[in-house]
């Protein structure tokens, strides 16, 4: 600031650089402006959950020097004192491209822009990367979670957080969910980065609806576990991974019966007596990075072939407001994961004769070349400690699988 030419011929020089034409400064997840490598190229975000930030940060800084960008070299110089006033830079509009935002789904997720030329009359829209800000307003082209508001047409501007400080505008997305209203499809956008769409007059009648959003104003990041199916076997451990984006040890799950309901639902019953000795909900006991979780639900008996809807939550209430144990577990778990979480019995089919072969063939998964069953008297029972392998003259028992057949 105060210079007439700013030599960029080394990172730190760059950076300032581009926080004066930002005019950015020192707001919260902005500080890491920009990260020089080698030429023109940034390859780092602000953050550790994703590195898809790339080219953002460019895009953000070419709009603010408008032509004068793709003439510069580095290292380099520029002259920032033809800047317009509150220093947002030559292009009059640069102080709106600030946005980084995450939102969780199943939570709350409100944009918040800074910026000296807001009005209550722009709009935002998500798109998916892929397309940026030309999407139409349409799948596949949009971020289509439920109850995301997308695009969103108006907005509500908030005073500056500290004086001298940019006011800021909120756009209210609602709070995107999964398997809430309907059955999951392939289409619909999951978990990752989109762009951020800026519209000036979203009630402009000069160009088509496709074109009110024309802006590139950053990312949003949507953070949350994958669609995935699961199944486990009755009177085992069950356990798995779920993958995702931006998980936490406060992530929970919940089953619910599927015919009774939808994830979110208010007021669904808890599963009854037969399925006691399973956790539910279940906390995450295990996580990777934010990338997966792993859950243990424990061991039950519960019932032959029954079908349950896994949902997920990122971080579910364990009391009421009043301090009392939760009433209403199923309102607090919004996203579906599984819309047919199957636990399966196992099966054995015995063909067994005295003085001839006994054949048993077992039915059920997770099953394979090592595994194995045992015969132990009918007073005893699986698991047991005390449970002694029945000895009789030309058995082998246990016995390992000889067939292990197509894998189920």
């Amino acid at each position: 600031p105060g210079l007439s030419n700013v030599p960029c011929s080394q990172d730190s020089h760059f950076t300032a650089l581009a926080g004066t034409v930002l005019a950015m400064g020192p707001e919260p997840a902005r500080v890491p402006l920009v990260i020089l490598v080698t030429g023109q190229s940034w390859a780092f975000g602000i953050s550790d959950t994703t590195s898809t930030y790339s080219g953002v940060y460019r895009a953000q800084l070419e709009y603010a020097a408008a032509g004068l960008f793709s003439q510069l070299q580095f290292p380099s110089s520029i002259n920032i004192t033809n800047a317009t006033p509150s220093g947002c830079g030559y292009n009059k509009h640069a102080c709106d491209l600030v946005g980084e935002v995450f939102c969780i789904l199943g939570e709350s997720c409100i944009v918040r822009l800074n910026g000296t030329v807001l009005r209550a009359a722009n709009g935002l829209k998500v798109a998916r990367s892929t397309y940026g800000c030309v999407a139409p307003l349409s799948q596949p082209f949009l971020a289509t979670f439920e109850n995301l508001q997308n695009p969103k047409v108006s907005c509500v501007r908030q005073a500056a957080v500290k004086p001298g400080y940019p006011p800021s505008h909120l756009w209210d997305l609602g709070r995107p969910t999964r398997g809430r209203l309907g059955a999951v499809n392939a289409s619909e956008s999951g978990p990752g980065v989109y762009t951020l769409c800026w519209g000036p007059n979203t009630s402009s009648t000069s160009v088509t609806p496709d074109q009110l959003y024309p802006v590139d104003a950053g990312v949003l990041t949507m953070l949350g576990p994958f669609a995935m199916d699961f199944e486990c076997s009755l009177h085992f451990p069950c356990s798995f991974l779920i993958s995702g984006i931006g998980l936490s040890s406060s992530n929970k799950v919940y089953l619910i019966e599927s015919s009774v309901g939808r994830c979110g639902m208010p007021g669904l019953p808890k599963l009854d007596a037969e399925w006691k000795g399973m956790h539910n909900p279940a906390a995450a006991m295990d996580s990777g990075g934010g990338v997966w979780n792993f859950y243990n639900l424990g061991q039950t008996i519960g019932k032959s072939g029954a079908a349950h809807r896994l949902c997920w939550a990122h971080d579910p209430a364990v009391a009421d407001p009043d301090g009392t144990p939760l009433s209403d577990y199923s309102a607090q778990y919004q996203v579906e994961i599984d819309p047919d979480f199957i636990w399966i019995r196992f099966t054995a089919v015995v063909d067994c004769v005295l003085g001839r072969e006994c054949i048993i063939t077992v039915y059920g998964v997770g099953m394979g070349p090592t595994s194995q069953i045992m015969l132990i008297p009918s007073t005893g029972r699986c698991g047991n400690n005390e449970a002694v392998p029945i000895s009789t003259s030309g058995f082998t028992n246990p016995q390992q699988v000889i067939d292990p057949g197509v894998p189920s």
